[in-house]
């Protein structure tokens, strides 16, 4: 037996969140959306040098990987038959 746990004794979890504190939420869609995630990033850039060192990071990544992806799709496409598993989630 571990120290600290005896018999007949239950743990309960709950949620403190959802029943102490209020449930905030900020609902932005579209074009808003993208305008506040730019801002952020650029505040983000400007003021966090490790998030800009990171950011620079990612973004090199990302020129060198996707024209290679690119260039595979285009010349070797995926085709039906090289799928194994079609409906991996079982949805019809």
């Amino acid at each position: 037996m571990h120290a600290g746990f005896h018999r007949g004794v239950t743990c309960r979890f709950q949620d403190y969140n959802s029943s102490m504190l209020p449930r905030m939420t900020i609902r932005v869609k579209g074009t808003t959306g993208l305008l506040i995630a730019a801002a952020l990033i650029t505040v983000f850039l400007v003021y966090v040098p490790a998030y800009r060192a990171f950011f620079l990071i990612s973004l090199g990544l990302g020129v060198i990987i996707a024209p290679i992806l690119y260039l595979r799709n285009k010349h070797f496409p995926v085709r039906e038959k090289d799928v194994e598993n079609k409906r991996p989630l079982g949805l019809d």
